[in-house]
C-alpha cells in the first residue's frame, strides 16, 4: 500500500483464477413481479422473455437489454401464459390475455416491432402454447370449450384450421403447459401434437400438415394406463 507517508511492508498475495463453469454469468431484473415461463433464443443468440404485465424483453447474449415492447398493446390483462418462441426467419411468438372474452397471439419482428396480432375469440386462457410443429407452423390448445380449442395458424399469422376437444380440453388441462410432436405411429414421421401434464400426455390427433388428415378425437394417456380415447 502506498500513501503521502510511505510505502507499507510487502506482502506475498497468492491470487486464483475463479472457475468460470458452473458460475452466474449475468442477470436481468426485469420490471415486474415475476416471469412464469422460459425464455426463447433467436437465431442470433438473442433472448426473449415476456413479463407477466405484457412486455417483451429481448436481450444480447451478454444480457443487455436491445428493446422492450408491450406485447398487450396498452390493453389491461396478463401475459407470460405460455413460452416465448422464435420461428426459423427470427420473428418472435408470444401468447397474452387481455382482459375480455379474447386471447392473442401476438407476432414480433426481431427488431422490436409488432407484425400481426390473432384474436381467439371466447377465450379464458392459453392451456398450452404457442408452439411451433416441424412444418414451421403455429400450435395453441385454449381454455375454451368451443371451436378454438386446438388451432393451428400459418408463421404469417393465418388460420389454417381449429377444431372443438372431445371431450372438453380444459377438463384435462392445466394452464401453462407446452406443445410437444412425435410420431402418431412408432417409427413413422413426426405428425402429431402431444401436450405435456402432470402426470400425463394428451395426443391431441391433430397431424400436422394437411387439413384433410385431421383427426378430431384425442387420447389422455397416463403411464401405463389408458384414460380416455374419444
Amino acid at each position: 500500500v502506498m500513501t503521502d507517508a510511505g510505502t507499507s511492508n510487502p506482502v506475498m498475495l497468492n491470487v486464483t483464477a475463479r472457475q468460470r463453469s458452473g458460475r452466474t454469468k449475468w442477470r436481468f431484473a426485469a420490471d415486474s413481479s415475476y416471469m412464469t415461463h422460459r425464455p426463447g433464443v433467436g437465431p442470433d443468440g438473442s433472448i426473449y422473455v415476456v413479463d407477466l404485465h405484457g412486455r417483451l424483453y429481448a436481450l444480447s447474449e451478454d444480457g443487455g437489454l436491445k428493446w422492450m415492447v408491450d406485447a398487450l398493446q396498452g390493453q389491461e390483462g396478463l401475459a407470460s401464459e405460455g413460452p416465448v418462441v422464435i420461428g426459423d426467419d427470427g420473428t418472435i411468438y408470444v401468447g397474452v390475455n387481455p382482459l375480455g372474452p379474447t386471447v392473442e397471439l401476438v407476432a414480433v419482428s426481431p427488431a422490436g416491432e409488432i407484425q400481426w396480432t390473432f384474436t381467439v375469440p371466447d377465450a379464458i386462457a392459453w392451456l398450452a402454447g404457442p408452439n411451433l410443429g416441424p412444418d414451421g407452423n403455429i400450435y395453441g390448445v385454449m381454455n375454451n370449450g368451443g371451436p378454438y380449442d386446438v388451432f393451428s395458424l400459418t408463421p404469417s399469422g393465418s388460420l389454417r384450421w381449429n377444431r372443438q376437444g372431445q371431450p372438453f380440453l380444459f377438463q384435462y388441462a392445466p394452464l401453462g403447459s407446452e406443445i410437444e410432436f412425435g410420431p402418431s405411429q412408432p417409427g413413422g414421421v413426426v405428425d402429431q401434437p402431444l401436450q405435456r401434464q402432470r402426470q400425463r400426455v394428451v395426443a391431441l390427433r391433430h397431424a400436422v400438415g394437411a387439413e384433410a388428415h385431421l383427426r378430431r378425437h384425442f387420447l389422455a394417456l397416463r403411464v401405463g394406463a389408458l384414460l380416455h380415447d374419444a
